[in-house]
């Protein structure tokens, strides 16, 4: 077998290359030949080295036994040299004479095994021995340990394992805490809901962004400002727009600042909204804001800026808004002279009598109503020749005017028109209570259109005589029929409209949206009426199970907290097949604090639905398709509804089982929830 030596010099590497095995170890070289190159040097004195197996007698070797006995081992054979003189004849005595030159292969697997044997020996020998008595005394000691330490919970504990991401071990650990203690620390509850709301906040997930702003609102103080910065920053619109939604109701300088930069966004919404509340809290870049955003948007979106200018007020709006009053597109000079009556800026009243001789019907009917608005006395010489008009809805302003600035006269023109069907003549006659049997008349000889509009105004005037009319609106399939505000052409008259519902999904989408707000403003309007009356339409809405009113209704009845209301919603928290009305009246009931079992029953619900997200978007398909098999069935976005108002209701009882429900929901529920309800969480120990 083959064996390379290099020499580099004096105490230098060498490489021994053999079965693809490398070896580097250290030799000193001490030749004549190499001393005399040194220049006469003698050569490095060998460092000292342990007397291994010093008992035979064996002399310190050139190199290690260890690294010797490796190679040998392995296979190598090793010049005789490397043993240095006086020990050659101890390691023969050990084992063997070994010599290259020598054919010595069948005593080699001999003493190599003898070898291994040596040194296992070695090794047990030098280990320390333990009688059988002390191994047996060690599980007893082990469990006394054990019995004797208990585990102690602290607040960086749980805040730790919140920190780290175990939610449910953290929720674990705070209770423990409380148990040793005997109180609870609402301290670091707060904090554990705060380290959620930013774990939440750095996700990248839509929904869990969107979930942790609504915490973050729900909550409403400084501490959550970071988080609301970061959304209203985010890149998605929805998050953007929900940020500048919960910013909008905090009165603190730091978040109208954070409303300031969102309108660098490039989401054209974004910006409007965010210059919509910038107007609306008087900010002092508002106008500038304003001015800019009209500089760079089309001219089709050049309507909505008089109303933004009307709301923010100062001097130098103004002077904008009254240049909008004569702009060159008649649709801006129309929303101007609305929103300066709308927002009682009489400021501008010389200018609105002076477009009120316009030739346009349009500026006509804008400025005649706008003029009634304002109470403007030295314009019913106008206003009378106005109300003479031969275009409709520019008399009925006109007259209706009039008759707010004490003129009864005009009440004969109103109800001319509202005769001949007009729906905004027959709305305009719900501000005058002397037209009680006129309104009945109408409702009673016209259909659709004309008689939801007399039963409207019937209901405005408090009458009892439009209950059957109004049921009729509000119980529908929306599938068949929408109710739709609908304005005239100067935008000063408004009625509703009954329409089909569209067959595209996104418009149906709308315009269902759109009538169901129609309806909930019209049930609410209800509640004005006599309680025996408004108690009638609530048992014919329960009975019809027309869900979608549902929340609003319980809502009402909840707010009327009179006996005979209660007794409504005990009588429905049974309703058979009808989990929905069932659930909600419930809710009500716990939030009237009308007895534990109400308590109970909400915890169970909740419990139930722990594993549902709270905000989920509603998918608009046709009631139509497979409705009988879902009659009795809650969907997704009712659900989330009623889910939402129940923790709300929780968090808003302040009391420690609200507080415990919440925390099982967190620990055990839907993930997505637990942001969403951190806030909530936050806002019942506050």
């Amino acid at each position: 077998m083959e064996k390379h030596k290099i020499n580099f010099g004096m105490d230098k590497k060498f490489v021994i290359r053999n079965k693809n095995r490398i070896f580097h170890h250290r030799a000193t070289e001490n030749t004549e030949k190499e001393n005399s190159l040194a220049g006469g040097c003698s050569p490095r004195p060998p460092k000292p080295q342990k007397k291994i197996l010093g008992v035979l007698g064996v002399k310190p070797l050139a190199r290690p036994l260890s690294s010797l006995c490796t190679l040998w081992l392995c296979g190598e054979k090793v010049r005789s040299s490397e043993f240095g003189v006086g020990n050659r004849k101890s390691l023969l005595y050990l084992f063997g004479k070994i010599n290259r030159h020598h054919k010595t292969a069948c005593f080699e697997p001999c003493l190599k095994f003898l070898l291994i044997v040596f040194l296992a020996v070695f090794l047990v020998g030098c280990s320390p021995q333990r009688n059988d008595d002390a191994i047996a005394n060690d599980i007893p000691v082990v469990t006394t340990l054990a019995s004797e330490a208990p585990v102690e919970y602290s607040p960086s504990q749980a805040l730790f394992l919140m920190q780290s991401g175990d939610t449910a071990s953290a929720i674990s650990s705070y209770r423990r805490l409380c148990v040793d203690t005997g109180t609870d620390d609402y301290d670091t509850l707060k904090k554990m809901g705060m380290i959620l709301l930013e774990r939440g906040s750095s996700s990248r997930d839509v929904e869990d962004q969107l979930l942790t702003v609504y915490g973050a609102g729900v909550v409403a103080t400084t501490e959550v400002l970071p988080i609301l910065y970061r959304a209203a920053m985010s890149e998605n619109l929805t998050i953007q727009l929900a940020a500048i939604h919960a910013l909008s109701n905090l009165s603190n300088d730091y978040a109208d600042d954070i409303i300031n930069r969102s309108i660098t966004s490039s989401y054209l919404a974004t910006r409007l909204e965010a210059t919509y509340c910038l107007a609306t809290k008087r900010y002092y870049t508002a106008l500038g804001q304003i001015e800019a955003l009209m500089a760079k948007s089309p001219e089709e979106l050049q309507y909505i800026f008089p109303e933004l200018l009307a709301i923010e007020g100062s001097s130098r709006a103004t002077a904008l808004l009254r240049r909008h009053l004569t702009d060159e597109d008649e649709t801006i000079r129309i929303e101007a002279i609305i929103n300066a009556a709308r927002h009682n800026r009489d400021d501008l009243l010389p200018d609105i009598r002076a477009i009120a001789s316009d030739t346009s019907s349009l500026h006509q009917e804008a400025c005649a109503w706008a003029l009634g608005a304002l109470k403007d006395d030295k314009s019913i010489g106008t206003l009378k020749t106005l109300s003479a008009s031969p275009i409709d809805n520019v008399a009925i302003a006109a007259a209706a005017s009039l008759h707010a600035l004490g003129d009864d006269d005009a009440l004969d023109i109103i109800y001319h028109h509202a005769s001949n069907g007009n729906i905004f003549a027959i709305t305009a006659l719900g501000d005058i209570p002397a037209v009680e049997n006129a309104l009945v008349k109408i409702l009673s000889t016209t259909s659709g259109t004309p008689r939801l509009n007399a039963s409207v105004a019937l209901l405005q005037l408090r009458s009892t005589k439009c209950v059957d009319s109004i049921c009729s609106a509000l119980i529908n399939d929306r599938d068949t029929i929408a109710i739709l505000p609908h304005m005239s052409p100067g935008k000063a008259l408004t009625a509703y409209k009954v329409v089909m519902p569209p067959d595209k999904e996104k418009e149906f989408a709308y315009v269902t949206a759109t009538s169901l707000e129609v309806r909930k403003k019209i049930l609410a309007e209800a509640l004005h009426l006599p309680e025996k009356t408004f108690l009638t339409i609530a048992q014919k809405i329960f009975s019809a199970k027309q869900n979608d009113l549902v929340p609003t209704l319980v809502v009402l009845l909840e707010n009327l907290n009179t006996p005979q209301a209660i007794s409504l919603l005990k009588q429905q928290q049974q309703h058979p097949g009808a989990p929905l009305i069932r659930d909600y009246c419930n809710l009500a009931l716990f939030r009237l604090r009308q007895g534990e079992t109400y308590t109970k029953n909400l915890e169970d619900w909740i419990s139930r639905q722990q594993d549902h997200e709270i905000i989920q978007f509603q998918t608009f398909v046709p009631w139509g398709i497979h409705r009988q098999s879902l009659l009795y069935e809650l969907t997704p976005h009712e659900t989330s509804q009623l889910l939402i108002e129940s923790y709300q209701a929780l968090a808003q009882s302040h009391t420690t089982k609200g507080v415990n429900a919440i925390l099982d929901a967190i620990a055990h529920g839907n993930t997505k929830n637990s942001y969403a309800l951190a806030g909530l969480l936050i806002h019942s120990i506050e």
